[in-house]
C-alpha cells in the first residue's frame, strides 16, 4: 500500500489539539522520572526490596538529595503560611494544578514540598533532616502513601499507616503550633476491582483511625474523584493516578473550607 506523505506546510496548526500535546508532554516527563527511580534501585526493571515506611530513608534517584535541600531552602526563604508536603500529587500542583494553585493562593505564602516518586519513608527522612527547620506555617497539608502501595512488592496498608503516623509525630515535634490536615490517598489505577484499589481503601481506613493527638485532622477526599460505579470521573486524571487541572480543581474544592478555618 503506498504511503501518504503530508508536507509540513500543509498542516494547519490551528487544528492541533494542544490539550493532547500538553498531556503527552506530562506523561513523557513523568515516565522519565519513574525510569530514573527504577534504574537507581537496581540498574534495571527489577522487583524492589520490601521497605519499612516507618523507618526514615532518603530517596535513591539521582539528584534526590539536592532537590530535597533546594525545596527546604525555598520554604525557609518564603516563611509560608501554608505548607504542602507529599509526593508527585503534591509536586504537580506546580504543573497541571498551577492555574488552580495561583488562583487560590495568589495573595498567600504557600510552600510546595512535594517530590515525585517519594514514598512515606522518603518524606519522613526529609522532614527529619532539615525539611521543617526554619518555618512555622499555620497549616501543613499532607498527602502521601500511594507510591508505597503501587510499588512491587507493595507495602501493607497497616505498615503505610504506621509510616504516616511517624511522619505526623515528626511534624508535631518540629511544628507544635501548626495544624495538620492529613488527606486520604487518592484512587490509583483504572481498574476499580484491582488489589491496588483495595489497598488504597484499606489504608485510608487505617489513616482515619490513627490515634493522634494535637492539631491533626483527617480529610477523606478519595470518593470525590469516583463515580458511583467506582470509575474515575471523566477528565480528572491523566493516567489513573495523577490529576488533570480539573482534578486539582476538585481537590481544591475539598480543601477550601479547612484552609479558610486556619488561614484567613
Amino acid at each position: 500500500m503506498p504511503k501518504t506523505v503530508v508536507a509540513v506546510e500543509d498542516v494547519d496548526v490551528t487544528e492541533l489539539d494542544f490539550t493532547i500535546i500538553k498531556k503527552a508532554d506530562f506523561l513523557v516527563r513523568f515516565f522519565l522520572v519513574w525510569c530514573v527511580g527504577v534504574l537507581a534501585v537496581g540498574g534495571g526493571f527489577a522487583v524492589e526490596s520490601e521497605s519499612k515506611p516507618w523507618k526514615a530513608e532518603p530517596g535513591k534517584s539521582s539528584g534526590w538529595g539536592g532537590k530535597a535541600n533546594r525545596l527546604s531552602r525555598q520554604a525557609d526563604a518564603l516563611k509560608p503560611e501554608i505548607c504542602f508536603v507529599g509526593d508527585s500529587l503534591t509536586e504537580f500542583w506546580s504543573n497541571e494544578g498551577s492555574p488552580v494553585w495561583l488562583l487560590e493562593f495568589h495573595d498567600k505564602k504557600v510552600a510546595n514540598l512535594g517530590m515525585a516518586a517519594d514514598r512515606v519513608e522518603n518524606i519522613l527522612w526529609r522532614l527529619k533532616n532539615g525539611g521543617l527547620e526554619k518555618i512555622q506555617p499555620g497549616l501543613v497539608v499532607l498527602m502521601l502513601g500511594t507510591n508505597n502501595l503501587s510499588k512491587s512488592p507493595p507495602d501493607k496498608p497497616e505498615d503505610v499507616a504506621r509510616g504516616v503516623a511517624a511522619v505526623l509525630k515528626v511534624i508535631q515535634l518540629k511544628l507544635p503550633r501548626s495544624r495538620v490536615l492529613l488527606l486520604s490517598i487518592l484512587p490509583n489505577g483504572y481498574d476499580q476491582s484491582s488489589a491496588l484499589r483495595g489497598s488504597v481503601r484499606l489504608t485510608n481506613q487505617a489513616l482515619s483511625k490513627l490515634e493522634v493527638t494535637g492539631k491533626i485532622d483527617f480529610l477523606n477526599v478519595h470518593d470525590s474523584f469516583l463515580t458511583t460505579a467506582g470509575t474515575w470521573k471523566r477528565g480528572l486524571t491523566v493516567d489513573g493516578t495523577h490529576l488533570t487541572m480539573r482534578g486539582y480543581d476538585v481537590l481544591m474544592n475539598q480543601l477550601r473550607k479547612p484552609l479558610s478555618e486556619v488561614v484567613k
